[in-house]
C-alpha cells in the first residue's frame, strides 16, 4: 500500500486514495477467486469420497453374495453327501470364492 502524502483534511491525497482502492479491489477479486478454487476442490474430493463409499458398499455386497453362497453349497453338501465326502468340483468351486472374497479387499487398500 502507498503511504499517503498528506492527511485527509488537505485534500491533497486523491491519488493515493484512488491507488488504494484498486489495490483493495484487486484482493477482493483474487480472494473470491481462490474461494471458487477452493469451494472446487471441496467439490471434488466430496465426489471422490462418494465414490469411495459406493465402491466399498459394492463390494460389502457383494462379500455378502459370496458368504451366503457358501453357505447354501455348505448346506447342499449336508443334505446331499455322506459326512466327509466332498463331490469332485465343488470343493475346487469353495476355494476360489474364498480367494475372490479377500482380492477386493486388498485392491481398495481399506479394510471394511
Amino acid at each position: 500500500m502507498s503511504k499517503r502524502s498528506k492527511s485527509r483534511d488537505d485534500g491533497g491525497d486523491t491519488d493515493d486514495d484512488t491507488e488504494q482502492q484498486q489495490q483493495q479491489q484487486q484482493q477482493q477479486q483474487q480472494d473470491e477467486e481462490c474461494d471458487e478454487q477452493q469451494q472446487q476442490q471441496d467439490a471434488d474430493s466430496e465426489h471422490q469420497q462418494q465414490q469411495q463409499q459406493e465402491l466399498q458398499e459394492e463390494q460389502q455386497q457383494q462379500n455378502d453374495m459370496q458368504e451366503e453362497q457358501q453357505q447354501q453349497q455348505q448346506q447342499q453338501q449336508h443334505i446331499e453327501n455322506l459326512p466327509g465326502w466332498v463331490p469332485q468340483g465343488q470343493a475346487e468351486q469353495q476355494q476360489q470364492q474364498q480367494q475372490q472374497q479377500q482380492q477386493p479387499q486388498q485392491q481398495q487398500g481399506t479394510v471394511l
